[in-house]
């Protein structure tokens, strides 16, 4: 490979393409199956990528609040236009600008491996679960 090789493609598109069905679909069904079982009636689900987790979510949720957020600004707009049930923005699991006990549950699928610090996005996001 070169260094002049490029991307050409969408990344969220071919993520959606290429790991859905093979790696991220089958998790969603069955994270949001024992979501549904909890109940929450707002929801932060971080690191979302591009919804796959979160369409699921809107399918069993369909009453709550599910605040969708991830890193990456291409993966919140695609993620955006597939799942339009969710509330999605730009936010870092490290520096959440949300107020503290927003939310009734907190859920990432896949995403922690990409957060740098990975004890300082866990006690950000504990902040914002609310005492049930």
């Amino acid at each position: 490979m070169t260094g002049d090789a490029a991307w050409l493609d969408s990344m969220p598109e071919t993520y959606d393409r290429c790991l859905r069905s093979a790696v991220f679909g089958p998790y969603a069904e069955h994270v949001a199956a024992l979501l549904g079982e909890l109940g929450p009636a707002t929801l932060l689900e971080l690191a979302a990528g591009t919804g796959i987790l979160t369409a699921e979510l809107v399918r069993v949720l369909p009453n709550a609040a599910i605040t969708a957020t991830d890193l990456n600004s291409a993966m919140v707009t695609h993620g955006a236009s597939r799942v339009p049930g969710a509330a999605w923005q730009v936010a870092d699991a490290q520096q959440l600008p949300f107020d503290a006990a927003s939310f009734d549950a907190l859920v990432c699928q896949f995403g922690v491996m990409f957060f740098p610090d990975k004890p300082a996005a866990f006690a950000e996001s504990c902040a914002f679960q609310a005492a049930r």
